[in-house]
């Protein structure tokens, strides 16, 4: 039998409307973050994958 090693927990929470757009922005700026950060690797990925470290 395979564990799974992600957690999917759901839970049913009653949010506030400004609790639910904070997350909504959170959750935008992550995902920007992410996208950004995706660009800086695969431009400078042959740096990385000779780094020593």
């Amino acid at each position: 039998m395979v564990q799974s090693i992600v957690r999917t927990d759901r839970w049913f929470l009653e949010l506030s409307r400004q609790t639910t757009e904070h997350l909504a922005a959170t959750v935008a700026q992550y995902r920007a973050f992410c996208k950004a950060l995706t660009y800086v690797v695969y431009g400078h990925w042959v740096e990385i994958k000779s780094a020593k470290s």
